[in-house]
């Protein structure tokens, strides 16, 4: 594990640690007892710290420079974009911004 962990306390699975790996896999973890709950494979070593954003889980894969979002219960992918770098996304409270290789992406949300 290069990366450092996301935790979050899912509504209805309780507490879980996120954590992306070098062996190219992002894992949730039972944070109470360690137990594994799902992972998801990531395209290539992840490199950078996970990110809790509403009901997702982001991280970037270092092999393919992008960014992937997962589903924090069961880890379906739910949102992927071409670029992506180390930390995958932060936000203000209003606005996300993408981390990407070279450049920082506005997301806004569609209405």
């Amino acid at each position: 594990m290069y990366a450092s962990p996301a935790v979050a306390n899912v509504w209805g699975v309780g507490p879980t640690v996120y954590i992306g790996s070098y062996d190219g896999h992002m894992y949730a973890y039972n944070a109470n007892n360690g137990a594994l709950r799902w992972s998801h494979g990531g395209g290539g070593k992840i490199d950078g710290s996970a990110t809790v954003l509403g009901n997702v889980v982001y991280y970037s894969s270092l092999g393919s420079n992008t960014t992937t979002g997962l589903d924090l219960r069961g880890g379906r992918q739910v949102f992927s974009f071409h670029d992506g770098e180390f930390t995958p996304v932060i936000t203000d409270g209003k606005v996300v911004f993408l981390i990407g290789y070279a450049t920082i992406y506005q997301m806004l949300p569609r209405h």
